[in-house]
């Protein structure tokens, strides 16, 4: 799936540069259902948690600090998409 871009580059909140995707125009219709066979953990947060996405190689790719009250999402190991 090719996504169209606007064109436009904006920095995320750690200063990395990212495209900004023309989602007026996502053609999602090969898109499939899809769900995860394992467990997601949901807690409310305290705040000041910090929460870092990793990919697959282990390298941070995106870093929140939580507000009290926000939910946080805790995906467990060995998930597979089906």
């Amino acid at each position: 799936m090719k996504l169209p871009y606007t064109g436009e580059i904006i920095e995320n909140p750690d200063g990395i540069p990212c495209k900004v995707l023309d989602t007026a125009n996502v053609d999602a219709s090969g898109a499939v259902e899809g769900r995860k066979t394992a467990l997601t953990l949901v807690r409310r947060a305290e705040g000041g948690e910090r929460i870092e996405t990793l990919n697959d190689e282990g390298t941070v790719e995106s870093v929140y600090v939580t507000q009290k009250g926000d939910a946080i999402f805790i995906n467990l190991h060995n998930h597979k998409n089906i």
